[in-house]
């Protein structure tokens, strides 16, 4: 498959992916105004006409920023004819806000699921999800990867003389992910 890799912004994750499939990873120009408004473009788009891109970008800290970059990214490269666009979001901020506090009520993961679709994300990958149920708000294709296989291996590689390793949960929500990885 001919496909463009793209990130936001330089992470050791978007690096080691394209060294890991030996493609060129392209860079978006990020940039924050002062006035706090970030500015996405891309510097050659031509880059994209024609083919899938995938984009790989976590929207962790600072959420707001780079949920809204992901956002305007993915509207660039639908600007410049990406025929598809498949969004790599290993931490999809706003995920734990499923429910408004307003009962029967969708959260914030429901705008930020249109704010996706609306800016041409044709598919997401994700990466444990707080709340499976998020999948929900989204139209498009979500794959929620799961990584408590990973982590037990890292745990075990990286520990291996402990004969007993205690794993805390940081929350009741997240005691069930943990027990699985234990």
């Amino acid at each position: 498959m001919n496909y463009e890799l793209i990130a936001l912004i330089e992470t050791d994750l978007a690096h080691n992916v394209a060294r890991g499939l030996q493609k060129k990873l392209h860079l978006a120009d990020y940039r924050e105004f002062a006035d706090g408004e970030v500015g996405v473009s891309l510097e050659h788009p031509e880059q994209f006409a024609g083919k899938p891109a995938v984009l790989i970008q976590s929207t962790g800290a600072p959420v707001n920023e780079h949920t809204l970059g992901v956002a305007f990214l993915a509207q660039e490269l639908k600007n410049a004819g990406a025929v598809r666009i498949i969004a790599v979001i290993p931490y999809c901020g706003y995920a734990r806000q499923e429910r408004s506090r307003i009962a029967g009520k969708p959260g914030s993961i429901a705008v930020i699921a249109k704010l996706f679709e609306a800016s041409g994300i044709d598919e997401l990958v994700v990466v444990d999800l707080h709340e499976p149920r998020a999948i929900d708000f989204f139209s498009i294709p979500v794959h929620n990867l799961k990584a408590q296989s990973v982590i037990a291996d890292h745990i075990k590689k990286e520990m291996p003389s402990l004969s007993k390793t205690c794993l805390i949960a940081p929350d009741k929500g997240a005691a069930d992910y943990v027990k699985q990885v234990a």
